[in-house]
């Protein structure tokens, strides 16, 4: 699984480029992380998963031995303000959340359906956490996890080199001097201070909302407040989880579905993509990875 480097970054194409603000690592993903590296046991917490928030699968762990893995994602509306700006302009605000947190402030569904017209055995493959949920009257498929799509992606490490502000990225390859590293000299009044330099790992995964799912989650929004304007991006979770064939029940009787189990959020992304006015859709591409800087001894006489 991977780290997530504290200042992840993320680059919008079609509509326009972001800076991510926050990137909030979860304790139930640091446990995961530390079962993996370790191979110790992983036990499922209770009120850690989505699963309890969404009653979907609820209590139902992985097999022993199976761990999870992140490889969904979810997203939510809550995790802005607004704030008022230079000339009483209203600008949004992040709201932050903590490492102890095991949901988003508010989900969002990606896509929903009236349960008399469905998703496509094919289309919810791409989906997870479908919950039935009733507004005006009609009863709707929810789907509230998505698979990220992980065809093409690469870890690598690269080293990041600092010079007047400006970041040069080269890829990374260990040579024999890593197999013999060279004790630093060391006086009375040394000091050891960050270089700027740093060298990381990292994968990009592209979220990738499309023009049709820009419309789906309008749609949502105004199914569930009757206000496409609340069809926003704010807060976007990196999930954990474990694929399993669970029976769902549709309009026309019971079938399989994929679902998740155990789906825990590893990372809390702060964003703001306002979906009613990116009607073109965006890709996300998200770089998660660790980032280590590197020390130099420095005399300071």
């Amino acid at each position: 699984m991977p780290i997530h480097e504290g200042d992840a970054r993320l680059n919008t194409s079609l509509v326009l480029e972001y800076k991510m603000e926050t990137t909030t690592r979860t304790a139930w993903g640091a446990y995961l992380q530390t079962c993996l590296l370790q191979q110790l046991p992983f036990t499922m917490m209770t009120d850690t998963t989505l699963n309890e928030k969404f009653d979907v699968l609820s209590g139902v762990a992985p097999a022993a031995g199976i761990y999870p893995a992140q490889r969904y994602y979810c997203i939510g509306n809550g995790a802005h303000g607004l704030a008022v700006g230079a000339d009483n302009i209203p600008a949004p605000d992040e709201l932050q959340h903590e490492a102890t947190d095991s949901t988003l402030f508010k989900h969002l569904p990606f896509i929903m359906r009236p349960v008399t017209s469905d998703l496509t055995t094919t289309q919810q493959a791409q989906y997870a956490l479908r919950q039935v949920e009733t507004y005006g009257g009609i009863q709707y498929a929810c789907y509230y996890l998505r698979r990220m799509d992980f065809t093409d992606v690469e870890a690598e490490i690269t080293m990041n080199t600092v010079s007047a502000g400006v970041t040069t990225t080269t890829p990374y390859a260990a040579t024999t001097s890593n197999l013999n590293p060279t004790p630093p000299a060391v006086s009375s009044d040394s000091v050891n201070v960050v270089s700027g330099d740093y060298i990381s790992t990292a994968s990009v995964v592209g979220l990738t909302f499309s023009a049709q799912d820009a419309t789906e989650l309008v749609n949502c929004a105004t199914i569930i407040y009757g206000d496409a304007r609340l069809a926003i991006i704010s807060e976007i979770g990196l999930v954990s989880g474990v694929d399993q064939v669970t029976t769902v029940t549709g309009s026309s009787g019971s079938y399989n579905m994929t679902e998740v189990i155990c789906a825990q959020i590893c990372s809390f992304i702060d964003a703001f993509y306002p979906m009613k006015y990116l009607n073109n859709g965006v890709t996300i591409d998200l770089n998660t990875g660790s980032t280590e800087p590197l020390y130099n001894l420095t005399s300071t006489s």
